[in-house]
C-alpha cells in the first residue's frame, strides 16, 4: 500500500513496517470475533486461547480493543463473550439486501403449512450465509443460526451454484439433498430472482432425511416452494 505523505510523494513502507503488523493485529481481532461466535456462549479465557491457538497474553491485548470499541464483552466471572455492536453490523448486513421485510411473511407461511424449518440462504464467497430463518414445529429439526456461514452443500448449496448467472431452462427450479451436508437433515430448495433475473438467494426447507424421503410430503413442499418463491420473486420485481 502506498502511503502519501504531507506535502510529499507517496512512498512505499519497508516490509515488516506498521502496515503489515496492522493486518496481523486485525486478523487476530476477527480470529476471537470468529471463536466467540462459534461458542455461541460467553466462554473463559483458556477456552478462548484453545479455539484460536493465541497465547492468553496476545489475547487480552486483543480483546481490550475488542472491548474498548464494543465488540466484546467481559462478563462479571471474567468470561467473554460477542459485544453489541455486532448485533447492529449483522441488521445493517441483513438490511443491505432490502429482502427482509419481504421474506417474514413468506418464511413464516412455509414454515406453519409445512411444520418444517424455513430458511433463505444468500451466497457469500464459497459458502453461504442464512439471512432469515423461521423455525419448524416438529419435534426433532435440524438447527441452523441466522448469521451461519455453511459450505455450498446440500439443496440450497447447489441452488447457489446453479442459478448463479440467473434463470436456467435446462434444470429443475427445486432441488432436494439428504444428507448430503448431516447424514440426519434433508432439505429442499429454491431459487429466488430480483430485477433482471438476478439471484436473489434460496429459499429452503429442511428437516429430517426421513420426513424428506416421504413422496407425498415432498410433493407438497415442492408446491408450497414453487407458489412462495413466484411471489417473492414478483415482489423483488424479479
Amino acid at each position: 500500500m502506498n502511503v502519501k505523505e504531507p506535502g510529499g510523494d507517496a512512498v512505499e513502507p519497508a516490509g515488516g513496517s506498521w502496515a503489515s503488523a496492522g493486518v496481523s493485529a486485525l486478523e487476530r481481532g476477527l480470529a476471537v470475533l470468529d471463536a466467540l461466535g462459534e461458542a455461541g456462549r460467553a466462554i473463559p479465557l483458556a477456552e478462548l486461547a484453545r479455539r484460536t491457538g493465541s497465547h492468553k497474553s496476545t489475547l487480552l491485548r486483543v480483546l481490550a480493543s475488542l472491548e474498548r470499541c464494543r465488540y466484546a464483552v467481559r462478563t462479571a466471572d471474567g468470561r467473554y463473550r460477542l459485544g453489541p455492536v455486532l448485533l447492529r453490523l449483522g441488521q445493517a448486513y441483513g438490511r443491505a439486501f432490502d429482502l427482509r421485510s419481504a421474506l417474514e411473511p413468506v418464511l413464516a407461511r412455509l414454515a406453519a403449512e409445512t411444520q418444517e424449518a424455513a430458511s433463505f440462504f444468500i451466497r457469500e464467497s464459497e459458502g453461504r450465509v442464512a439471512l432469515a430463518r423461521v423455525e419448524g414445529r416438529q419435534e426433532v429439526r435440524d438447527v441452523v443460526t441466522i448469521g451461519a456461514v455453511l459450505p455450498l452443500q446440500g439443496a440450497a448449496g447447489q441452488v447457489l451454484q446453479l442459478f448463479a448467472e440467473g434463470p436456467r431452462a435446462d434444470v429443475p427450479l427445486v432441488h432436494g439433498s439428504f444428507g448430503e451436508r448431516t447424514p440426519e437433515v434433508g432439505a429442499l430448495s429454491i431459487p429466488v430472482f430480483r430485477q433482471g433475473g438476478v439471484l436473489a438467494g434460496a429459499l429452503t426447507l429442511s428437516g429430517t432425511v426421513t420426513r424428506f424421503r416421504d413422496a407425498a410430503h415432498r410433493a407438497a413442499m415442492t408446491t408450497l416452494l414453487l407458489r412462495e418463491a413466484a411471489a417473492l420473486t414478483r415482489d423483488l420485481d424479479g
